[in-house]
């Protein structure tokens, strides 16, 4: 979709009524040139895009300066891509150009559906691969805080967790409870699978991610051997914080056996 829309973008650039506006003499466009670009292009859409014809209810006829600014600064978020009123924004972007919609720009100017396609799918392969990779690091890292109950530092959470996040106090609850029993931690009983990723929500600055986990857990305390082991669909909730995508909760149906342990 980034090499339609980046196509779309360069011949509007090269239409004649903007190279013989003002944009065509700034290198560095300001919102008030985004603002002149949206009047251009809804001044012609208004001629091209009568009123009360099935065109006009089906699209409208004009686009407005935001979403033009989003074009421009490759600010639209993959999920927006499937989203309808998105693509009649680009179907007027087209009409703009004289092509009767998206699909004509793209079989003239060679782009093909598939294509685009693949580029989406890409981006949202290198998304999944950074959230399993994220979930996989916070695992491992509560993993190993199970290992000395008595180490209070849990700083390797910052790694992978938002600031002030929720989780990092039901870590504190938990590993508190099993240092007050006396638990030892058998690492060669233990261990854990997460499996079955699934990207349930997805924008910009919020992510919910799905997956299946098991976790064999097992203690030694003064009474006897300590298990824990569950199987259990948990959901992760992701927040971008600073430009990078990190874990701020997550929603595990057995908590409420975990902080009581």
């Amino acid at each position: 979709m980034n090499e339609v829309i980046e196509s779309l973008l360069v011949k509007i650039n090269n239409h004649e009524k903007i190279t013989n506006s003002v944009l065509g003499k700034t290198s560095v466009w300001k919102n008030n040139h985004y603002e002149i670009l949206s009047q251009i292009i809804n001044d012609t859409l208004g001629i091209k895009i009568t009123q009360k014809t099935d065109i006009f209810y089906t699209l409208g006829n004009s686009v407005s300066s935001v979403t033009l600014k989003r074009l421009y600064k490759n600010q639209i978020k993959p999920s927006a891509y499937n989203d309808l009123r998105f693509t009649k924004t680009l179907d007027k972007l087209c009409i703009f150009l004289d092509y009767a919609n998206l699909n004509h720009f793209i079989s003239e100017t060679k782009i093909s559906v598939t294509e685009q396609e693949k580029m989406l799918k890409h981006e949202e392969s290198d998304l999944m691969k950074y959230l399993k990779a994220i979930v996989d690091e916070l695992c491992e890292i509560e993993f190993t805080a199970l290992r000395d109950l008595s180490n209070k530092n849990l700083s390797e959470f910052d790694k992978v967790l938002v600031e002030n996040t929720p989780y990092i106090e039901k870590v504190k609850v938990y590993r508190e409870n099993l240092h007050q029993m006396g638990a030892v931690f058998l690492e060669k009983l233990s261990n854990y699978e997460v499996y079955n990723y699934k990207m349930i929500y997805a924008e910009e600055n919020n992510i919910v991610l799905e997956t299946e986990e098991f976790w064999n857990i097992n203690f030694k305390t003064p009474t006897g051997i300590f298990p824990f082991h569950k199987r259990a669909t948990q959901t992760y909730y992701l927040k971008n914080q600073k430009g990078k995508l990190k874990i701020w909760d997550n929603y595990n149906p057995d908590i409420g056996e975990v902080l009581s342990i």
